[in-house]
């Protein structure tokens, strides 16, 4: 699991993809709110192994021979694997204090869509990106 942290208006989000909760901080007063969501966690799978192996081999790949690259290729031979899925691989907040979570892919599936949360933290409606070539 990996934390995440974002800046929304005024306040501070943090939260862990093991795990669909946000806590949401006011800088004055501390902890605001802690926003859940209940999602069934999915199971990590050959496939989706299969296609972090491939993520890998493909940026090293890219990357000339260096200490860099013999490093990279090492911790992601010793990375821990998890039985579950991510929640979630990105949260960002902007200047009107909403809240932006991206949920994680599954395999090769394409970039999964944002939920958006209101300042309240209340859903406001999704967005996905379009990765298509025009």
């Amino acid at each position: 699991p990996s934390t995440h942290t974002a800046v929304a208006a005024d306040r501070l989000i943090v939260g862990r993809s093991d795990s669909y909760q946000l806590r949401v901080y006011d800088p004055g007063k501390g902890l605001e709110r802690i926003v859940r969501r209940r999602i069934e966690p999915r199971p990590v799978t050959e496939e989706v192994l299969a296609a972090q192996e491939r993520q890998v081999q493909e940026r090293l790949a890219e990357m000339p021979p260096s200490p860099g690259r013999d490093l990279y290729a090492a911790v992601n031979q010793g990375v821990p694997r998890s039985e579950t899925l991510p929640f979630f691989m990105r949260v960002l907040g902007d200047a009107e204090g909403r809240i932006w979570v991206q949920g994680f892919p599954a395999a090769e599936e394409s970039p999964p869509p944002w939920s958006v949360l209101s300042r309240a933290a209340a859903p406001m409606g999704s967005v996905r990106q379009d990765n298509s070539q025009n």
